[in-house]
């Protein structure tokens, strides 16, 4: 395995920011209205308006947008590590490319799906008028509750932050001994705390998509989605890329998923008995072995 010293040439950290308009606004007037009615005193409830009608067609490149935005973020956690609190996440050198490659790709559809969005925003507004109805007409549409078209553009921001990873080498200031080498013990121990939290996020994914393969396979009557094998295909090739500690148990696990339990199609094991038995058993054996490397780890 790796040492803890080496891995900032392993690896990088990086974030993902995201932004969006809510397209909701908290109406007070219609929320006094309804705890008066119901002769409540104080906030019992609060009145979330829906800003943007809900029929078919009306707001599909407001939802297109909100759907490249929740695409991006999974591919982002799918193809990195969990690393301390911050926001950042481990980004193995392994699988960097891959990764820059797919998030280019997701803001590529960002800026497009954006683009569209500018464009359909007038639309949008003048349907929400018909839909919630003025005011002064007894409904809720409110104006003053649309931004402008720049104004709500600017709201839906997307940036990849790469940076490099820490290490107790990198401070340029002056100060006593006694506090330089406590500082870079603190770095080095959160460093070495969040490498174990990125082994531990590689062991918990395959874990769980191994308890799924169980807990759907067990039983011969149960349903399945072809994604319970896609997902663990899926997992298997990215994980190969994310073992940044270079722990050979996790790697040993991981070649046991892909060989094991990921080269049998989903109609396959839908069709024949006995290889869904066979490979629900052998998915059991996995998740055993997982949970027992589990414990020790802990211990």
């Amino acid at each position: 395995m790796m040492r803890i010293e080496d891995l900032h040439t392993r690896a990088t950290l990086v974030a993902l920011h995201i932004t969006t308009w809510s397209a909701r606004k908290f109406d007070r007037a219609v929320t006094n209205k309804i705890n008066s009615d119901h002769g409540l005193a104080g906030d019992a409830g609060r009145y979330n308006k829906r800003l943007l009608a809900p029929q078919v067609g009306a707001n599909d490149s407001y939802k297109a947008l909100i759907r490249v935005c929740n695409a991006a973020r999974t591919s982002h956690y799918e193809n990195t590590l969990a690393w301390g609190d911050d926001g950042s996440r481990c980004l193995p050198s392994a699988n960097y490319l891959v990764y820059m490659g797919i998030m280019r790709q997701h803001e590529s559809d960002f800026v497009e799906a954006r683009r569209t969005f500018d464009g359909d925003y007038p639309m949008l507004v003048d349907a929400a008028r018909q839909w919630l109805r003025p005011v002064e007409d007894g409904g809720m549409f409110r104006e003053s509750d649309y931004p402008s078209l720049a104004t709500v553009s600017a709201r839906f921001t997307f940036r990849i932050d790469p940076k490099p990873l820490p290490t107790a080498g990198d401070f340029r200031v002056t100060l006593p001994a006694a506090e330089m080498d406590a500082l870079r013990a603190a770095v080095e121990h959160n460093v070495r705390q969040a490498a174990d939290e990125a082994v531990s996020d590689a062991r918990k994914r395959l874990i769980s998509v191994v308890e799924s393969i169980v807990e759907r396979l067990s039983e011969p009557e149960k349903t399945f989605h072809d994604t319970l094998i896609g997902n663990a295909r899926n997992l298997t090739d990215v994980l190969s890329r994310l073992n940044v500690m270079g722990d050979p148990e996790i790697e040993a696990m991981r070649q046991r998923v892909e060989n094991e339990l990921t080269n049998v199609e989903p109609q396959t094991l839908r069709d024949e008995p006995t290889i869904r038995k066979a490979v629900a058993q052998s998915a059991k054996k996995i998740l055993v072995d997982m949970n027992q490397y589990s414990r020790r780890v802990k211990s």
